[in-house]
């Protein structure tokens, strides 16, 4: 239970990064 917990934790942490990275990657090559 713990342990897929902390599964889905760092899920939504990769995810949030991701799209971080993404938003900035469209937004820098947009004004490029």
């Amino acid at each position: 239970m713990k342990s897929s917990a902390v599964v889905a934790f760092l899920s939504l942490c990769l995810a949030q990064t991701a799209f971080i990275l993404h938003t900035l990657g469209c937004s820098l090559g947009y004004r490029l």
